[in-house]
C-alpha cells in the first residue's frame, strides 16, 4: 500500500488493511518495539488498551465516579500495564498526575460535557479542549488522550510520539497542532490549538473509512468502533 496516500483518502477496506499492517511494526524505540496493535499475543496491545478504557467509561456516568485504577487507565498514567499505546502520560510529568489525583472533578467538568454516544460537533470539541488545556498541568496531549479514550470513534490523541507522522500527512498535517510538554496559558493560543485540533478531526470525519457503515462483528467491528483513535497506530514512532 502507498503510505504517501493521505489517511483521509483511504476506503474502509484500505484503512482496515493499514491498521492491521501496523501490528509488529518495528519502532525506533527498542524498549517498546515492535508495535502491538492486535490482541492475543501475550503482550498488551492497542485494542486491549482501547477495550479496557471503553469498559471504564461504560461502568460510570462521570469521571469523578471512576475507581482510582480506572481513572489512571483512561488518563494514561496507569503503568506498566498501559504500555504506551494512545500516549503514556507518565511522560508528561508530575503536574498532570497531580491534576488526576487531586482535581479529577475539574477534568470531569469538561469531559462529562462530551456525550458517550451519538454525534459530536467540532464546536463541542473546541469548547472541551479549550477548557481542558486552560487548566495548569493539562496539555493538548493529555486532553486529547482523554477525549479519544471516551470517544475513539471521533477523536485521536496528539502526542510527541505521533505528531511528526500526523504532520507528514498531506491532508491532516497542516491542521495538526504541535503538542508541548507544558501548556500555554495565553487565551488566544489556547483557542488556536483547540481550533486546529477540531479542524484536523473534521478532515478525518470526511474520510470514506470514517463514514463507512459499521461491520456486523469481528475484528473489523472492533476497529470501526475505535476508528479515529486507531489513527494513532498508523503514525506512532517514539
Amino acid at each position: 500500500m502507498d503510505n504517501a496516500q493521505s489517511v483521509v483518502e483511504l476506503s474502509w477496506e484500505q484503512y482496515v488493511e493499514r491498521v492491521i499492517a501496523q501490528d509488529q511494526r518495528p519502532l525506533r524505540n527498542a524498549k517498546v518495539s515492535p508495535l502491538q496493535v492486535l490482541p492475543d499475543s501475550g503482550r498488551w496491545s492497542y485494542l486491549d488498551e482501547l477495550a479496557a478504557c471503553q469498559r471504564c467509561f461504560d461502568q460510570t456516568a462521570s469521571l469523578i465516579e471512576m475507581p482510582p485504577d480506572d481513572l489512571k487507565r483512561v488518563t494514561g498514567i496507569l503503568a506498566p500495564s498501559t504500555e504506551r499505546w494512545f500516549g503514556l502520560m507518565l511522560d508528561i510529568g508530575v503536574r498532570f498526575k497531580s491534576v488526576v489525583n487531586r482535581r479529577s472533578h475539574e477534568l470531569a467538568q469538561w469531559l462529562d460535557s462530551i456525550p458517550r454516544s451519538g454525534p459530536i460537533s467540532a464546536s463541542q470539541v473546541e469548547q472541551y479542549l479549550e477548557g481542558m488545556i486552560a487548566m495548569p498541568g493539562v496539555t493538548i496531549s493529555t486532553a486529547t488522550r482523554l477525549l479519544a479514550m471516551k470517544r475513539p470513534d471521533y477523536a485521536v490523541p496528539v502526542t510527541l510520539s505521533n505528531v511528526a507522522g500526523f504532520r507528514s500527512d498531506s491532508r491532516i498535517g497542516p491542521r495538526c497542532p504541535l503538542p508541548t510538554i507544558l501548556n500555554k496559558q495565553d487565551g488566544e493560543e489556547l483557542r488556536s490549538l483547540a481550533r486546529q485540533y477540531a479542524a484536523m478531526l473534521q478532515q478525518l470525519w470526511k474520510a470514506p473509512w470514517w463514514q463507512a457503515p459499521p461491520p456486523d462483528k469481528g475484528l473489523e467491528a472492533t476497529i470501526w468502533s475505535g476508528r479515529v483513535a486507531l489513527v494513532d497506530a498508523l503514525f506512532y514512532d517514539p
